[in-house]
């Protein structure tokens, strides 16, 4: 998992399999690593549901550079009280609080 990214940026192949145009997005450009511009179409008020069944409203950012999804810190972590990261047992805890 990438939690570096500012944003959240997804591969357009997730767009396609919920039924998402990603092209009638607003265009972006989004800088990577080594300032690589990425062209992207974001979307606003995509529903993320989790398997415990919390949801929340975010914007996602759909490119067809992207290979893999990255959550970013703002319209994904921000949403928690708390993250951590367990590099020893890969695996990460989301805590949410109301």
């Amino acid at each position: 998992m990438d939690s570096g990214s500012d944003v959240n940026l997804f591969p357009v192949d997730m767009a396609k399999s919920v039924g998402i145009n990603f092209k009638k997005g607003e265009p972006r450009r989004v800088f990577g690593i080594g300032g690589v511009e990425i062209p992207s179409f974001l979307h606003r008020n995509i529903e993320i549901i989790l398997p415990d069944g919390l949801s929340f409203s975010t914007e996602i950012q759909f490119s067809e550079q992207q290979k893999t999804p990255l959550l970013g810190r703002t319209g994904f972590f921000n949403f928690f009280e708390e993250v951590t990261f367990n590099i020893k047992n890969s695996s990460f805890k989301l805590v949410y609080e109301n």
